[in-house]
């Protein structure tokens, strides 16, 4: 297995590919000293690299990477909606259940299990009048970079922290 580390402004993103499909990002947050990664020579992870910089340019940059098609049914078709939803845009919980054909709390649970957080856009999915959670977590680091992502991306009202 293979490991990608990119220094965020509040951790570590980890990115693990095994053979030419990307596995998790894995996002590692806290305290950390800003090291320079080693960009990979070949293989989906340069290409992440090279993909994830893409985005800090461009947030309509659509991620098209090789994923391992993680979890149930019900979660792949949540994870398949999640790619629908368009940089700059957000969804409510209730409006993600009824396009899967489900419950605001299922599509939640659903997204607390996704292995590829910012490719897999569960940061565009927010609770009605709020921003909801991010996964997992509704305060602290792991919200942060969800405010920073919806910002970065456009949505209207959202300032960094």
């Amino acid at each position: 297995m293979a490991t990608l580390r990119l220094q965020i402004s509040v951790g570590t993103m980890i990115w693990t590919a095994q053979g030419d499909v990307l596995e998790s990002i894995h996002l590692d947050v806290g305290p950390r000293p800003m090291t320079p990664g080693v960009v990979p020579h070949s293989g989906v992870l340069k290409e992440a690299h090279r993909q994830w910089h893409r985005y800090l340019e461009a947030p309509s940059h659509a991620f098209d990477l090789p994923l391992k098609s993680p979890g149930s049914p019900f979660q792949q078709r949540v994870f398949s909606a999640l790619r629908e939803i368009p940089p700059g845009t957000v969804w409510t919980y209730g409006e993600l259940a009824r396009v899967v054909g489900s419950a605001p709390r299922a599509v939640a649970r659903g997204l607390r299990c996704n292995p590829y957080p910012v490719i897999v856009p569960c940061h565009r999915v927010v609770a009605q009048g709020h921003l909801g959670g991010y996964c997992g977590h509704v305060v602290g680091p792991m919200m942060t970079i969800k405010r920073w992502l919806l910002w970065h991306e456009g949505v209207p009202g959202i300032l960094p922290e």
